[in-house]
């Protein structure tokens, strides 16, 4: 072999694995993207019809994450005896709704304003397994539905079965409390509790969400990772007249 066609076949093997190593970088990130979007776009209970009468329950983006909003107390359920006021660092007292939400402890615990967002948080909760934590948060009022915030009434039964999997999120103590975290949160009205489950890329904060809206036979999608796949399949508001 010539010493010219040596190197062209060095130069050929040398592209190869370097194509190879693209590939098996880009390649699987590239899927997933690819997977929650069109997996999102596959609607589950899409004939799901609302009550005359029932219970309404909010659904509230930030772009990222989406949070069940419900209300603090109802004949049902009155999450002001699941969460006190007394774990929470300022006055609950007379707050309508709680948001719940379920998601990566170290991004929730490190990330209290999209400021402190670091790439390094964002790709190990994507890629590394990790524990979780519930986030709750007392609100003054209900959220107004729009293009972050989607209304979802249900009936006793489906909103008795959706808030047996809010409680079941969370880890609880000998006496069947949930576990406070102490001293975390970011403001006067919400606060961090052990969660059951580890967060992954496919049991995400928006997987955890959707898997909610199934237990109480809501519309959700097929599979989403991400926020936008959670709100596209719920009615959206009215516009006012």
């Amino acid at each position: 072999m010539t010493p010219a066609r040596a190197a062209r076949r060095k130069r050929s093997r040398l592209r190869k694995a370097l194509l190879a190593a693209v590939v098996s970088l880009i390649g699987p990130p590239l899927l997933y993207v690819i997977a929650g979007f069109g997996l999102a776009l596959i609607p589950v209970n899409g004939d799901y019809t609302e009550p005359a009468d029932g219970i309404d329950v909010l659904l509230l983006s930030n772009g990222i994450h989406v949070d069940f909003v419900l209300p603090a107390e109802t004949a049902l359920m009155r999450w002001t005896d699941e969460l006190p006021p007394s774990d929470f660092p300022g006055a609950t007292l007379g707050r309508s709704h709680v948001a719940l939400g379920w998601g990566d402890r170290r991004f929730y615990l490190e990330t209290p304003t999209w400021a402190d967002l670091k790439p390094s948080t964002t790709l190990e909760a994507l890629f590394l397994p990790g524990a979780s934590v519930m986030h709750a948060e007392y609100l003054e009022g209900p959220p107004i539905p729009g293009d972050a915030c989607r209304r979802v009434r249900l009936s006793a039964d489906a909103y008795g079965k959706l808030c047996a999997y809010l409680k079941g999120s969370f880890r609880r103590d000998a006496g069947g409390r949930p576990i406070l975290i102490p001293g975390k949160s970011y403001g006067d009205a919400d606060a961090f509790y052990e969660a059951e489950g580890t967060y992954h890329a496919f049991h995400t904060c928006n997987s955890w969400t959707r898997r909610g809206l199934l237990a109480c036979g809501a519309p959700a999608p097929l599979w989403s990772p991400f926020a936008w796949g959670i709100l596209r399949h719920l009615p959206r508001p009215e516009p006012p007249r």
